[in-house]
């Protein structure tokens, strides 16, 4: 535990908040200060973009990003040096499977050779991975506004507006893990954002975290699928709708699931919004109304690629990598984020002109590979129609066997364990055994977040 953590917890709550409160000033400032009316008036135009003027505005940036990384970037100027790569023959979009693409293994290693020379980042984030192992990536500030002016724009157009309360639910640690003493929140005065822990989350406490929502009745949930998912398993299994009323609820952060969306609206009587996202700021995208994730055209370019880099056909899954169009501190280009999607087919019934994804299914390492070699994402079809669970992972151990651990309710009927099985095998396969653990709680990740799907099989580590 760092001085600045063994100290925050010594404080009594009311000066906790204070001190969130101050941070929370300083991030605001950072995010309003010269040149965010450029960013929203940029957005503002995007939004009447046709497919041509995308396509010529990405091109133009993605010339100039590549134009520094080839003169002013070391890890660039180097490789393509010596691979006899020019970045005079990436014209567009189109032309970036000439370059080859860069794995978190690399940025986590030699970040400093992807730094430009003598630049100073407005922003250093660091994202935490499901490992732990933390990647740093400095952003400019042109960056970090938009990234936060796109969000703030999601939110908007599902009706929040600014100054509306909002119940973020994230891997703050807001108190010890093993203090079980509410509260288990804290008050961010300046961006009127009730901070709630995502390590405190049990039968115990979900009473409290449940009050204090209905107390404060915030215009938006916004967080982890998983942690909003536990409010609303609680609130359904005591009866239902209750004083809870938020206009929306926005996830993030994790790959939302079918039973954790059916479990939210049903408990908040409201819409769920996701968007997909990277902590490397290089991708925003919202999900449209037809559940489609659509790929912003101003932060980064995003492609869905097969095992060689190239761009999987409409209705494939392919890894997710994304190349700024912003971040002259640090640019990343044709970067692995570690996720896989489908790749939207044709024109989504929303209407938009920007491609994306038809579903996001999960990270690379959380994907199921059966014995006759296919892979396997989404898993959570087979847990439809059976009640009774309220958490629930999926974990491969051998080529040949999972593991679903699940924690569940007094409603629960263990027989429903065999249509469980006969589910997973229907999809897996008949030689994929299926066995079972019921646990208290679903283990987090040291980020607090949750893994549907957990692969034990020691795939290259490409983080």
């Amino acid at each position: 535990m760092s001085v600045k953590q063994t100290l925050y917890y010594a404080m009594p709550v009311r000066a906790q908040n204070a001190l969130v409160s101050a941070y929370g000033y300083y991030l605001k400032r950072k995010r309003q200060g010269h040149g965010l009316d450029e960013v929203i008036s940029l957005i503002a135009r995007a939004r009447t973009w046709t497919h041509e003027e995308v396509v010529r505005h990405q091109s133009r940036e993605l010339a100039l990003v590549l134009r520094q990384c080839a003169t002013a970037i070391p890890y660039y100027r180097n490789l393509w040096s010596r691979e006899g790569l020019r970045f005079e023959a990436v014209r567009g979009p189109e032309d970036l499977p000439r370059l080859p693409i860069l794995a978190k293994k690399t940025v986590r290693l030699d970040g400093n050779q992807l730094v430009r020379q003598g630049a100073r980042p407005y922003w250093t984030q660091h994202t935490s991975g499901s490992t732990g192992t933390p990647v740093m990536v400095h952003v400019n500030k042109r960056t970090y506004q938009l990234v936060h002016a796109l969000l703030e724009e999601h939110e908007e157009r599902c009706g929040v507006r600014s100054g509306d309360l909002r119940a973020t639910f994230a891997g703050r640690m807001v108190q010890p893990p093993e203090d079980l003493s509410p509260p288990f929140w804290r008050y961010n005065r300046a961006q009127r954002q009730l901070l709630f822990s995502a390590y405190h989350l049990s039968e115990q406490t979900l009473p409290y975290y449940i009050e204090e929502l209905a107390r404060r009745k915030p215009a938006e949930l916004i967080g982890y699928p998983s942690a909003i998912a536990a409010v609303a398993t609680h609130i359904n299994a005591s009866g239902g709708r209750g004083p809870i009323a938020p206009r929306v609820v926005i996830t993030n952060s994790e790959t939302l699931f079918a039973w954790q969306r059916e479990a939210i609206e049903g408990a908040f009587g409201c819409p769920v919004r996701d968007y997909y996202g990277s902590a490397e700021a290089l991708v925003f995208a919202p999900q449209c109304s037809a559940g489609a994730y659509h790929f912003d055209p101003l932060l980064g370019i995003a492609e869905i690629v097969d095992t060689e880099g190239r761009p999987v056909p409409p209705g494939e899954s392919g890894r997710i990598v994304c190349t700024t169009l912003t971040n002259n501190v640090m640019p990343l280009v044709r970067y692995d984020i570690g996720d896989v999607a489908v790749k939207l087919p044709g024109t989504c019934p929303c209407g938009s002109i920007m491609g994306g994804a038809r579903e996001i299914i999960g990270r690379q390492d959380d994907i199921i590979t059966t014995p006759d070699g296919r892979v396997v994402g989404r898993l959570d079809h087979i847990f439809k129609g059976v009640t009774g669970i309220e958490e629930c992972q999926i974990i491969q151990e051998a080529l040949d066997l999972i593991r679903i651990t699940m924690v569940v309710d007094g409603t629960f009927d263990p027989r429903q364990e065999h249509v469980l099985r006969e589910n997973a095998r229907g999809r897996l396969g008949t030689a994929v055994r299926v066995e079972f653990s019921r646990l208290q709680r679903i283990p987090r990740t040291p980020a607090g977040k949750f893994r549907g799907v957990v692969s034990r099989l020691g795939a290259q580590d490409q983080r």
